[in-house]
């Protein structure tokens, strides 16, 4: 039998204090409004925000009182590769990328499927994103359709473990 070997993916979930998030928080009851994932070197996550869009954030280089959580989930290699060959696409977007107001407005309402028009594949929000990620590289079955996944979603996938943060990194 041959050892399939494999790579670890991470999903970070943060609680922000400005007034978008807070406005999230009143309306989901999640603790957490945004979601980013990570690949092995937990030092560069990638999401979607509302000022730029696309996005490369660098959670653990500098001291932050935000509450957070970490997730790993363990996926076979090639699924790595591919989550890793996707995320490339996006940095190499040049900017193609926006935020999905309208989505997260709708997901946020919790409106049924058939009543959201089919949206432009260059927008996305934070949590759908990294759902569509993991669902179309086969790294997790999850229990929604990406449009319909807000951060507090994640904490309910059996798959994803909670780990410890990595330690700041002060540069």
């Amino acid at each position: 039998m041959q050892h399939v070997r494999t790579r670890t993916i991470y999903i970070l979930l943060t609680k922000y204090s400005d007034g978008l998030s807070k406005t999230i928080g009143l309306f989901t009851g999640s603790e957490y409004m945004h979601a980013s994932i990570g690949l092995e070197d937990r030092e560069t996550f990638f999401s979607f925000n509302t000022k730029k869009g696309f996005c490369i954030e660098t959670p653990f280089r500098k001291p932050r009182s935000a509450p957070r959580i970490l997730y790993r989930l363990d996926v076979p290699e090639d699924v790595y590769d591919n989550i890793a060959q996707r995320i490339q696409e996006f940095v190499n977007g040049n900017g193609r990328y926006k935020f999905n107001y309208l989505g997260t407005v709708l997901c946020i309402l919790r409106l049924p499927l058939w009543c959201i028009p089919v949206f432009n594949n260059n927008r996305y929000f934070c949590s759908q994103f990294v759902s569509e990620l993991l669902s179309l590289s086969g790294a997790a079955k999850l229990r929604k359709n990406p449009l319909r996944y807000l951060p507090k979603d994640f904490s309910k996938e059996p798959q994803f473990r909670p780990c410890a943060l990595p330690a700041v990194v002060r540069i």
